[in-house]
C-alpha cells in the first residue's frame, strides 16, 4: 500500500507539471533583438517567459520592464533546472509567479526583489520553488521564508517543497495556501503568521486555520517527540505531518479528520492516542512505525476500520463509522459480512476484488452517507446486498 500511494502522489505531482506547463497569456515571442522571451498580457504588460541567452553569472537580474513596458509575471517553468544560477533578482512589479517557475533549482539560495515602489507580488504558483534544496534566503531574510508581503494573497500547492527554510513568516494579506505549500524539508522549525490576518494563524510555531479548527502544516523540522493537538482542533489537513522524523507519539484529542497523506512518511511515529477519530483518507499513515506494527486481524483506529488482516470467512462491524479504502482489498475468505449501525462511509475500493463475498447485511442504511462507486467491485458473482 505505501508504495501505490506514493506512486499515486507522484503522478499527481506529474499531471501538475504537465498541466501548468503554460502560459499567463499570449504566445511567447523574442522582443526585437532582446535575449528576454516575453507575452503580452491583457493590460498590456509582460509576462518573462524565458531567457535565450547565455547564463554567464551565478546572479540573474530580471528586467523591470522591455522597452518600457513592465514585467508583471513571471512563466511557468521559466527558469527550471538552471543549476548554475545562485541568485535570482525579480522586479517588484512582478504580481505573479508562474507554476514550476524554478522547480529542481539545486543551487538556488537567494530570492530578492529589486526595482522601484513596493512589492506587488500576488500569487506564488503550484511548485513554483519545489526542488530548490538549497533556497534559504527569501526577500532580505536569512533562513527565513519571509512573506510579509502586503500584497500576497496565494501561496499554491507544493510551492515550496524540498526548500531549506528554517521559519516561515506569513503576512496579513495572505488568504489562500494549498496543500503542501510549506512542506519545506527537515530544516523548517515554525512557521509564523501576522496577527491581523483573518484566515490563518499560528500555535507554538504550527500553521491553523484562523478558528484552530484545522492544522495546515507541522513543520517537519520540529524535534518534539509527542505532540498534543488543541481541544479546539477536529481536522487534520492534507500533508500536514508528512515526513516528520521525530515525532514518535500523538494525541489526538478531538480530531475526528484525518486528510490524505496527513502522516504519510513520519517514520517513528508509534503511538497514536484518539477517542473521537471518525474519519481517516488514503494513505494518511503510510510509512508510519504505528501502522507497520499492526499484527491484529482487525486493525481499528478510534472509529476507523484501517484493515482487515484474517481469515474469517463471516464477519460482523461494529461501533465503526468509516470503513478505509481498501481495507479489505483482495480478501479470498470472507463470504458473508454484516455492516451494524453507525457506519456513515465506505471509502474507495474497500472490498475491492474479495472474489468470495457473497453476501453483505447493512443493518440501518438511514445512517450510511457515502459508498464509492467502487466500494464492492469484483466481489463474487451471486454477491447480494
Amino acid at each position: 500500500m505505501k508504495k501505490i500511494c506514493i506512486i499515486f502522489l507522484i503522478c499527481i505531482m506529474t499531471v501538475f507539471c504537465l498541466g501548468c506547463y503554460a502560459c499567463f497569456s499570449s504566445e511567447p515571442r523574442p522582443n526585437n533583438d532582446s535575449v528576454y522571451v516575453t507575452s503580452e498580457n491583457e493590460d498590456g504588460t509582460l509576462t518573462f517567459v524565458r531567457y535565450r541567452g547565455e547564463y554567464q553569472n551565478s546572479i540573474f537580474n530580471i528586467p523591470e520592464s522591455i522597452n518600457g513596458i513592465n514585467i508583471t509575471a513571471i512563466n511557468s517553468f521559466a527558469f527550471s533546472e538552471q543549476n548554475n544560477i545562485v541568485e535570482i533578482q525579480i522586479p517588484k512589479s512582478v504580481k505573479k509567479i508562474g507554476s514550476y517557475a524554478f522547480v529542481g533549482m539545486t543551487n538556488l539560495t537567494t530570492i530578492t526583489f529589486a526595482g522601484s515602489g513596493n512589492n506587488q507580488l500576488e500569487s506564488i504558483g503550484v511548485g513554483a520553488f519545489t526542488g530548490c534544496t538549497n533556497l534559504n534566503n527569501f526577500n532580505d531574510s536569512q533562513n527565513t521564508l519571509n512573506l510579509e508581503i502586503d500584497s500576497l494573497n496565494t501561496v499554491s500547492d507544493n510551492a515550496f517543497y524540498s526548500t531549506a527554510f528554517a521559519t516561515v513568516e506569513l503576512g496579513q494579506s495572505v488568504n489562500s495556501i494549498g496543500e503542501g505549500a510549506f512542506n519545506c524539508g527537515s530544516q523548517l522549525t515554525q512557521i509564523n503568521v501576522n496577527s491581523q490576518n483573518l484566515v490563518y494563524a499560528s500555535q507554538d510555531g504550527v500553521l491553523m486555520n484562523k478558528a484552530k479548527t484545522e492544522i495546515l502544516q507541522y513543520p517537519q523540522g520540529k524535534t518534539s517527540t509527542s505532540y498534543s493537538v488543541p481541544q479546539t482542533v477536529t481536522e487534520i489537513e492534507p500533508m500536514a505531518f508528512s515526513n516528520n522524523t521525530f515525532l514518535t507519539q500523538i494525541t489526538l484529542n478531538n480530531v475526528n479528520m484525518i486528510r490524505d497523506f496527513a502522516f504519510m512518511g513520519c517514520e517513528n511515529l508509534s503511538v497514536i492516542n484518539t477517542n473521537n477519530l471518525e474519519f481517516i483518507k488514503e494513505c494518511a499513515l503510510d510509512g508510519t512505525e504505528w501502522l507497520e506494527d499492526q499484527n491484529a486481524e482487525q486493525v481499528i483506529l478510534g472509529k476507523v476500520y484501517l484493515k482487515y488482516q484474517g481469515t474469517a470467512t463471516e464477519l460482523s462491524i461494529e461501533g465503526i463509522t468509516y470503513i478505509a479504502p481498501m481495507a479489505f482489498a483482495d480478501n479470498e475468505t470472507i463470504e458473508t459480512i454484516t455492516l451494524n449501525n453507525g457506519l456513515k462511509n465506505i471509502g474507495t475500493g474497500a472490498f475491492y476484488k474479495c472474489s468470495n463475498l457473497k453476501n453483505i447485511y447493512i443493518c440501518n442504511t438511514e445512517s450510511l452517507i457515502y459508498v464509492s462507486d467502487v466500494s464492492f467491485d469484483l466481489n463474487s458473482d451471486n454477491r447480494k446486498i
